[in-house]
């Protein structure tokens, strides 16, 4: 790949890029979560492993095992994606002090595919060093998927500690709010100096519980905080009937800008599944508009004025989902597509991107999946990536991200092998490829002029923040 200028290095045209973000922090192997607070009978239980989980559990080496199955219906065009929800993974231990963490693990191509099997595999170039990539090491027991605004990094640590880092500093990550024992802190999304957390709790238990849980609902409060004071208040709070353990973390989706917030609430808290109303205020809590989904909504994005959801009308068991848009001119939901795992805006709400995958078996696994784009500036006109089709490749957890020259569009490629590796297309600049991870990708972002991703080591005991350029790849 061509050695990049200096006159080439290029600030993003979306203003607020630096500072917008949703519950998952814009991009994530997963948004639906398990974890457990530090409770023995805890609202979500997880063991005590000391291991990063950011998202479902992690399907790569189960979608490996399938794509052989599936390239032979692939290769005849087979387009019928069918959604179902992840399975989810949880976590909780101790995080580790910068003295004690590990230096990175060499960087190795897989042993069962060579660098050429891998660039036919993907469609795509392989990339190697970067310059001035930079490696954060993070505690350990990451329970939540992280949030980012600017070169601050949220986590969340041990299911009831939300942390700062920045990336690039070996400073040790700095403690901002705690909650106390039965509760946890499962979401978060950050923008400019703002940050938005959930805290969930199980309904007081009856005289004869043991512990913390109960069988039958979840409360939840959703809390605002000043990055500048560190002081929080809620702005909102509810309940919500319990479905399932991978699910009762998550009773609502909330999306956050440099300027105004939305979350959606359950008209009915009683039913597993129901009708939704999605709320957007402003930072001071005051009620902008309001739009209505007419079932579950499994994910949510706000960006620019634009409200993207995610809705699943068989919640929670497998079934369809469908990406809408709306904004406040037009408050009622417009379909966009059938069959996305996720959605994400860039961060001036033009572009919208999401993955468009393909189910088999059973019991669903994705087998093969593209990343859609639209361009609302015009109107909506579609684009996919990556640019070479390739049989078999699983694409996951997309951002976008504004520039002058078009959208520059990031993912986490998943190969036949199971292997993860952060991908990216900018075809303004007629650039593509994917990169080199030493450790195991699990949540992805763009964030100012930056690609960061966070990965985790083989055995679990080290989590690592990478960080590029965008101008040098």
């Amino acid at each position: 790949m061509a050695a990049v200028l200096p006159a080439e290095i290029e600030v993003p045209t979306d203003a607020t890029s630096q500072a917008s973000g949703r519950a998952g922090a814009r991009s994530g192997v997963a948004s639906r979560l398990s974890l457990g607070a530090r409770c023995p009978e805890t609202l979500i239980h997880g063991p005590e492993t000391g291991r990063l989980h950011v998202g479902r559990r992690r399907p790569y080496l189960q979608i490996g095992a399938v794509v052989a199955l599936a390239a032979t219906i692939l290769a005849a065009g087979y387009l019928g994606p069918h959604a179902s929800p992840p399975a989810p993974s949880s976590s909780s231990a101790a995080s580790a002090s910068a003295s004690e963490r590990p230096a990175a693990a060499p960087t190795t191509t897989p042993k069962n595919l060579t660098s050429d099997q891998l660039e036919a595999a993907i469609g795509l170039p392989l990339i190697r060093n970067v310059p001035g990539e930079t490696v954060t090491f993070l505690p350990l027991q990451i329970t939540s998927t992280p949030a980012i605004s600017g070169n601050r990094l949220f986590l969340v640590v041990g299911g009831n500690t939300l942390e700062s880092t920045i990336i690039g500093s070996a400073a040790d990550p700095i403690n901002l709010v705690s909650v106390r024992q039965c509760k946890a802190i499962t979401e978060i999304a950050a923008a400019g100096d703002s940050l938005m957390y959930l805290v969930t709790w199980p309904e007081p238990p009856n005289p004869t519980a043991i512990g913390c849980d109960t069988t039958t609902r979840v409360d939840w409060s959703l809390q605002l905080m000043d990055l500048r004071t560190r002081t929080s208040h809620e702005v909102a709070t509810g309940s919500r009937a319990k479905v399932a353990p991978a699910f009762d973390g998550f009773p609502i989706r909330f999306s956050i800008t440099p300027t105004e917030y939305a979350y959606d609430r359950p008209n009915d808290g009683t039913r597993a599944n129901a009708p939704e109303t999605v709320e957007v205020h402003a930072l001071d809590g005051r009620l902008l508009w309001q739009t209505a989904a007419s079932t579950h909504v499994d994910d949510l994005d706000l960006a620019g004025g634009r409200l993207a959801v995610i809705t699943q009308s068989s919640w929670p068991a497998p079934g369809l989902r469908t990406f809408w848009i709306a904004t406040a001119a037009n408050p009622v939901f417009q379909k966009v597509s059938e069959s996305p795992e996720s959605v994400v805006l860039s961060a001036d709400g033009r572009y919208s991107a999401w993955n468009v995958t393909l189910r088999m078996g059973l019991n669903p696994e994705i087998v093969s999946s593209d990343v859609a784009v639209d361009d609302w500036a015009k109107g909506g006109v579609t684009s996919a990536y990556p640019p070479v089709v390739a049989d078999g490749v699983v694409a996951m957890s997309p951002a976008v991200l504004a520039t002058a020259s078009g959208p520059f569009v990031a993912w986490l490629s998943i190969g036949p092998d199971g292997i993860v590796y952060p991908a990216f297309n900018w075809p303004g600049r007629n650039r593509s490829g994917f990169l080199e991870s030493s450790q195991q990708p699990v949540w992805l972002a763009v964030s100012g002029n930056s690609l960061v991703w966070v990965a985790e080591s083989s055995d679990g005991w080290s989590s690592v923040a990478y960080s590029i350029d965008i101008s040098n790849l």
